[in-house]
């Protein structure tokens, strides 16, 4: 997971924010969507990302199990 995070983040400055992160994760995992939405609110409970409205807005700190 926390490699794609950084890859999403990586593409936030080549594409303006169009990347659903739920998707993204989705399309390249084997993740159930409930699997993602869990893990990533997690990282947004512990203030390691913020995401709004679907997209990765910024990464602050993302822990290494993740």
């Amino acid at each position: 997971m926390r490699e794609f995070l950084l890859e999403i983040n990586d593409l936030i400055v080549l594409h303006k924010r169009d990347v659903n992160v739920y998707d993204y994760i989705q399309e390249y995992t084997n993740l159930a969507r409930s699997t993602i939405i869990k893990i990533l609110s997690d990282l947004k409970k512990g203030h390691y990302i913020v995401v709004e409205k679907g997209k990765l807005i910024t990464i602050n700190s993302l822990p290494e199990r993740y």
